[in-house]
């Protein structure tokens, strides 16, 4: 996965990732609601073709409704994004995806654009950045792994009264998800392996690494699950997400996974409080 520099009057996220499934299995994963809850958010309606819309959503308020820009099958879609931009006035931001198929791989090329070049657009093109890192890994995991199977969700959130550097050594310490085991120094494709102080053994690939705000990897052992560990930043305060999507028999396990990580993170962070998102699905 390579990713471009952005332009000095505006920046953009181009980057490009290869997936081992053919284009139209790209494309329907892009494009049909039930193939989208299946690796991005929660809950999607699609209106297909040009003028009509993809809704995503996480649960209010990270939800919206993108127009549909470019419609090509299995090449190009063009979407604005349904987020809102962090200045009155601005152009809608938009997403493309293009897919190329080769010799049994697709390569999917992502470009988002509009980004401002101001100070007050750094929080939203940091988050989507950082977002698209690890959605377009989810999106791989499933077409490579669990294509056409149904996804569920486990979300630990806490709101944290620090900076992502200071939470960080915290929340991967002996008594929090590093109990056993090290994640220090790991990168995209290595192997890791920890036993969290809730009692959880999570061994699998490494996804992404980016401490202190993100690491994210397969879970092998529960179901060959992808798990993500986040610190994101919103006015109202930092929050870590710990989350994990799961297929198959292993979905049953989510409800006592969320219920150990929830009381992991109150025992780390105190001075923090749980956070309930109400997510649909």
């Amino acid at each position: 996965m390579t990713e471009k520099p952005a332009k000095s009057e505006s920046r953009t996220i181009d980057t490009t990732l290869d997936i081992k499934a053919p284009p139209e299995a790209v494309w329907k994963a892009l494009t049909d609601p039930r193939e989208l809850e299946r690796w991005f958010p929660l809950l999607s309606r699609v209106k297909p073709g040009v003028g009509g819309s993809i809704f995503i959503s996480w649960g209010a308020p990270w939800e919206g409704e993108g127009q549909i820009e470019i419609w090509e099958p299995g090449k190009h879609l063009r979407t604005t994004w349904p987020f809102h931009a962090p200045e009155k006035g601005a152009s809608p931001l938009a997403t493309d995806y293009f897919i190329e198929g080769k010799g049994g791989v697709t390569r999917l090329r992502l470009v988002h654009s509009g980004f401002g070049s101001g100070a007050g657009w750094d929080g939203e093109y940091d988050g989507t950045r950082r977002g698209w890192q690890f959605e377009l890994r989810s999106l791989r995991h499933y077409l490579e792994k669990h294509r056409g199977e149904d996804r569920a969700v486990a979300l630990a959130a806490h709101q944290i009264p620090m900076a992502p550097a200071d939470a960080w050594p915290r929340l991967v310490s002996r008594e929090g998800l590093v109990a056993e085991g090290s994640i220090a120094g790991l990168g995209e494709g290595d192997r890791y392996a920890v036993r969290t102080a809730a009692g959880d053994d999570l061994r699998g690939i490494v996804c992404v690494s980016n401490p202190p705000t993100d690491f994210s990897g397969t879970v092998e052992n529960v179901g060959d699950s992808l798990w993500r560990v986040a610190i994101e930043k919103y006015p109202s305060g930092n929050e870590i997400w710990l989350w994990l999507s799961a297929y198959g028999e292993a979905r049953e396990q989510l409800p006592a996974i969320r219920e150990r990580w929830s009381a992991l993170l109150a025992r780390l962070f105190p001075d923090g409080k749980p956070v309930h998102r109400g997510l649909p699905g």
